[in-house]
């Protein structure tokens, strides 16, 4: 699906749906510079709202207000009760609410009341926690360090990822994207070009601990590689080939480390470092700032959400409870 489907599927002929499809066309242009990630999600989350109204015989963009109300409560009926979470509900009804910006017609969950309680008492019927990746705990990482044995090339790879991981608070995609002109060994920094959330594409720094550039060093000397993609994809014969590794692989290294140290790996993920870093540093008492700066967050409220359950040691109970 593109904008022209858009336009073409608007249904309707009058002024202001002339002037939405003009809108919808000059935005076009605006569109085409926005990240690919943020454009993919757009047209994913557009594209299931007209295939729900061409099912149900609803113009995709309307000018009659009530039958607009109509459309938008039954399609989130239809969401609430399919088997998405929350928060790809909640993004599909943002998107919707970018789309009635664009076409400047009235968006129903923000001018009738009506609308607006209906669609927040049915979002009550899905939980808003969302399942999170097992934190790798900066206590689980130092066992690791002293426990796991490099018997071969992959080794020294996969142990690097995990503390790469962990040390930079990376997400799973940015650490799949780390090339060797992004570390300065002497600053103990990680460049991170690209960062979700990152609407002006600058970028930003991340911490390398003392571990992270010895096991750097050794990688680079022992693979001899030096420029291009640091953490590459080793085949069966313990080869270091030219393409990074996958999110896959990344996801494999973290679960086999982990079993390999004697630990339970369940629950692990690619973000079990990053969850892990934020964990550890709540639970050590550093202030919400310093944990947002540190995984190049733009809103508190996530960091937070991580460190939860930690702060929980240093909530009123726990202390009333310690003091007895």
């Amino acid at each position: 699906m593109n904008i022209v489907n858009v336009i073409d599927s608007i249904g309707e002929n009058n002024e202001k749906l002339d002037r939405a499809s003009k809108n919808l066309t000059e935005w076009e242009v605006v569109f085409k510079q926005y990240p690919e990630n943020t454009r993919r999600a757009y047209m994913a989350d557009m594209e299931d709202y007209k295939i729900f109204c061409d099912r149900f015989g609803y113009n995709y963009i309307t000018t009659d207000f009530e039958v607009a109300k109509k459309a938008y409560m039954e399609y989130v009926d239809e969401l609430v009760g399919s088997h998405l979470k929350r928060a790809t509900i909640e993004r599909r009804l943002a998107t919707l609410s970018v789309l009635y910006q664009i076409v400047e017609l009235p968006n129903p969950a923000k001018v009738s009341k009506h609308v607006s309680d209906y669609v927040r008492l049915r979002l009550r019927n899905k939980p808003k926690a969302q399942k999170q990746a097992k934190p790798l705990r900066i206590e689980d990482l130092e066992y690791i360090n002293d426990n796991f044995k490099i018997n071969k090339l992959k080794d020294l790879r996969d142990l690097m990822v995990l503390n790469f991981a962990f040390s930079a608070l990376l997400r799973g995609s940015e650490l799949c994207a780390i090339e060797h002109s992004h570390i300065d060994v002497n600053k103990s920094t990680l460049f991170i070009p690209v960062r979700k959330n990152d609407q002006d594409g600058e970028g930003g720094f991340s911490f390398l601990s003392d571990k992270c550039i010895e096991l750097y060093k050794r990688w680079k000397m022992e693979s001899d590689t030096y420029t291009g993609m640091v953490c590459r994809a080793v085949n069966k014969g313990n080869n270091v080939l030219d393409k990074g590794i996958s999110y896959r692989t990344q996801y494999d290294v973290f679960k086999d480390v982990i079993l390999r140290c004697g630990m339970d790996p369940s629950g692990y993920s690619t973000h079990s470092g990053r969850v892990g870093a934020v964990s550890s540093m709540a639970e050590a008492g550093m202030d919400g700032f310093e944990i947002q700066l540190s995984g190049g967050w733009n809103d508190p409220k996530m960091p937070a959400r991580y460190a939860k359950q930690a702060q929980m040691k240093r909530a009123g109970i726990a202390k009333l409870m310690g003091s007895r």
